[in-house]
């Protein structure tokens, strides 16, 4: 019966063990990653992508990722020239979306815009700074001089505004 108490205490006891003391900063968890592209906060992995905002901006890892992987309806931005490496797409109107929040930001070398209205990509937060158009179904193998790896946010506009 002794043998068997100790044994209650200890495993009662436990959790205390491993908190960390009075006064210890707690230590964020390191970032999850999925096949190399960190998941960001407000990210889920569904099949072989990252999904955010309701399934609006995609994240989709380099595995496979090609000119023809920007499917109709998105505006796509790839993280290397011709359409290679790690890509966001987005397709939800109006409003600015830092490529932040999906771990792209600066990252953009080229770019394929399949929906029915311009989109624009901007150097800075929440559509600061320069501006770049995206027209309606045009595409670039590499970004203009000044524009790799620069963009910060993009915005699909709607049909009555054209950038």
């Amino acid at each position: 019966m002794r043998h068997t108490r100790t044994a209650v205490l200890v495993l009662l006891s436990l959790p205390a063990l491993l908190a960390a003391p009075p006064g210890a900063a707690a230590q964020a968890p390191a970032p999850v990653r999925f096949m190399g592209v960190r998941v960001m906060p407000g990210g889920a992995v569904v099949g072989d992508r990252i999904v955010y905002e309701g399934g609006s901006v995609v994240v989709v890892p380099a595995a496979g990722d090609s000119f023809d992987s920007c499917l109709s309806g998105w505006v796509c931005l790839f993280a290397s020239t011709n359409w290679q490496g790690d890509m966001v797409q987005l397709s939800s109107c109006c409003a600015w979306n830092n490529l932040s929040d999906y771990g792209f930001n600066n990252t953009a070398s080229s770019w394929r815009n399949r929906l029915s209205v311009d989109a624009q990509l901007a150097k800075d937060a929440s559509g600061g700074g320069a501006r770049l158009c995206l027209n309606n179904g045009s595409y670039a193998s590499s970004m203009p001089s000044g524009w790799d790896s620069a963009a910060s946010s993009i915005r699909v506009r709607d049909a009555s505004t054209y950038c």
